[in-house]
């Protein structure tokens, strides 16, 4: 029986490790995104006039539930995620029956939209009052 030549075995290595690294990179960066956004929503609601309100479920909920405290609420410690699909990544996804089912990330695009769509209103509804106040 003929094994697989050399060639062909480092190419699969080599695609292997990319695709390793750009799952990394996904996860990576859409943790950073729930850090982020959570940190502006804190700025926001702290120092802004009339936004202290804002709120974004989604993104506050990923990153108090399935990423800074797992311990509190979700109990969801395993790592996993999923991605390509349509709503973008999704954290903790990879459950087994055992763990508990309470919270779901709805994916990264979903919790982005709503945060923007949120701020947007927020905003238009501090401008008019502020108008209003002047």
């Amino acid at each position: 029986m003929m094994g697989v030549p050399d060639e062909f075995g480092a190419i699969f290595a080599s695609h292997q490790a990319t695709a390793l690294a750009n799952a990394l990179e996904i996860q990576t960066m859409t943790e950073a995104f729930y850090y982020f956004a959570s940190r502006l929503r804190d700025i926001l609601r702290t120092h802004m006039p009339y936004l202290h309100k804002f709120e974004s479920l989604g993104v506050r909920d990923v990153r108090h539930h399935l990423i800074e405290h797992p311990e509190k609420v979700s109990k969801i410690y395993r790592q996993s995620m999923v991605f390509g699909d349509v709503d973008g990544p999704k954290l903790k996804v990879g459950r087994t029956p055992d763990d508990p089912q309470g919270f779901y990330d709805r994916g990264l695009f979903v919790n982005a939209k709503e945060f923007e769509t949120n701020l947007v209103a927020k905003l238009k509804a501090a401008l008019m009052r502020s108008a209003a106040d002047s």
